[in-house]
């Protein structure tokens, strides 16, 4: 496993938006139920940090980097709609509040 995820390094090394590292989640308290083979490939989308993808395909280099790089356009979608979600409902708590402040004025 060690080969394929240093040639996974090598092969995303120039991308800044891809970090690759190894972890043990059991020494690390990372609380998560494991899926498909023995080690577990994760992707932690920092775009989207809420996520964790469990890869569970074949254990070759190129679909390796086809599964980041599907996963990081989901991931960066994911964030435009996270931003606008968070947008919308601030500029909603701000009316809400505004609201409140307005009736506490008339009063």
């Amino acid at each position: 496993m060690f080969p394929l995820w240093e040639e996974l390094a090598e092969a995303l090394k120039d991308r800044e938006d891809v970090v690759v590292a190894q972890i043990d989640a059991s020494a690390n308290d990372i609380n998560m139920s494991m899926q498909g083979s023995y080690p577990s490939l994760c992707l932690f989308p920092a775009l989207y940090a809420e996520r964790v993808v469990v890869y569970t395909g074949k254990r070759r280099i190129k679909d390796l980097v086809k599964f980041v790089d599907k996963e990081m356009k989901k991931a960066k979608k994911d964030r435009v709609k996270e931003d606008e979600d968070r947008r919308k409902y601030i500029e909603a708590m701000k009316e809400e509040e505004a609201k409140e402040n307005k009736s506490k004025d008339e009063l």
